[in-house]
């Protein structure tokens, strides 16, 4: 009865590692799969820059991030949204100037929802999580010694 018992613990133990994992994986993918699917079900277009705006800080010299105002056509109607660009150095000059194209992506159902096509800030994003998400696993196992 012992040895049975035994093995059942170990059974379970490695199903419950094994969906932790998982979770863990999906949770540090989650970024990428999430620009996946906006690569497969949004829509690809142009937009131009119309205006380059200091959301954050009062002038240039206090600016943390200058961000465009794209101007852009979907589902037939004219829309202008503001986008957060990632790589953009803090305090810096802005990367777009007035009369830039730029590629987009916007969502078909909701075309007021763009987003710059770009894959740098959701491979970050992973990067970082999967970095945070490994220190907590290191800890736990050498909290588990």
């Amino acid at each position: 009865m012992g040895q049975r018992l035994k093995v059942h613990i170990l059974v379970d133990n490695a199903m419950g590692d094994f969906i932790g994992l998982s979770v863990i994986v999906i949770l540090a993918l989650s970024p990428l799969l999430r620009r996946f699917y906006i690569d497969r079900f949004w829509v690809h277009a142009h937009g131009t820059v119309i205006r380059v705006d200091l959301p954050i800080g009062d002038n240039e010299d206090s600016a943390w991030v200058w961000t465009p105002i794209i101007e852009y056509r979907a589902a037939g109607q004219q829309f202008s949204s503001r986008v957060f660009p990632f790589r953009h150095r803090l305090n810096a000059k802005s990367k777009y100037s007035v009369g830039d194209e730029v590629d987009i992506l916007y969502d078909p159902r909701d075309p007021s929802h763009v987003m710059l096509d770009s894959w740098g800030a959701h491979i970050f994003c992973t990067i970082l999580i999967s970095f945070w998400l490994g220190i907590i696993i290191v800890d736990r196992l050498h909290d588990a010694r």
